[in-house]
């Protein structure tokens, strides 16, 4: 079978999918032995292929090995196949003056969904207006991104990249909001 979305976004984490969990999805992803995951985006055309590769439980937040494939992808990734890993990172991309009227910065997920954020002056902060992270915020301070989950509970988990080459560190944030920190130098999932 395939399940059936809609959003503007490549991937999943902006659409319907995403933002209104199972009552934004018609049909059954699941589909042959290995429980691959298959989602069409009536919105784009997207044709997306999930798998999960392997699960590693642990003490504190358990990681997912997950490969997407987007039919309607950039073919900017490591080899140009369209096929994404959820391990891997992807640089924050600014636009215009860091912390001023009309810059952005851009996020990437491992799926392949981008959300934009917006520089927002009374909060002196880039902000998303759209699907699943609406309302999260991005700070840009001492050479560090730090970003606030607007996420309802249970909250997201906190993400620390501590230094190059250094595995990723998630740990349960506070009720009702999540922590991301991460050098301008590294990478956010």
């Amino acid at each position: 079978m395939v399940a059936i979305v809609s959003g503007n976004s490549l991937g999943l984490g902006q659409t319907s999918l995403a933002t209104l969990g199972q009552h934004g999805l018609i049909g059954t992803p699941q589909h042959g032995r290995n429980g691959q995951s298959t989602f069409v985006n009536v919105a784009t055309g997207n044709l997306v292929v999930q798998n999960q590769d392997d699960y590693l439980v642990a003490a504190g937040a358990d990681i997912a090995s997950v490969r997407t494939y987007n039919s309607r992808g950039l073919a900017n990734d490591d080899n140009g196949d369209n096929w994404a890993m959820s391990l891997g990172r992807r640089p924050l991309e600014i636009a215009g003056t860091p912390n001023a009227l009309g810059s952005t910065v851009t996020h990437t997920a491992a799926d392949g969904a981008v959300a934009i954020y917006a520089f927002d002056g009374p909060t002196e902060a880039y902000v998303s207006r759209e699907g699943e992270g609406a309302h999260d915020t991005i700070k840009l301070a001492g050479g560090r991104y730090t970003g606030r989950t607007a996420a309802p509970a249970p909250p997201k988990a906190t993400t620390r990249v501590p230094r190059a080459g250094c595995c990723s560190r998630s740990t349960p944030a506070a009720r009702g909001s999540a922590t991301s920190t991460v050098p301008t130098a590294y990478f956010w999932a």
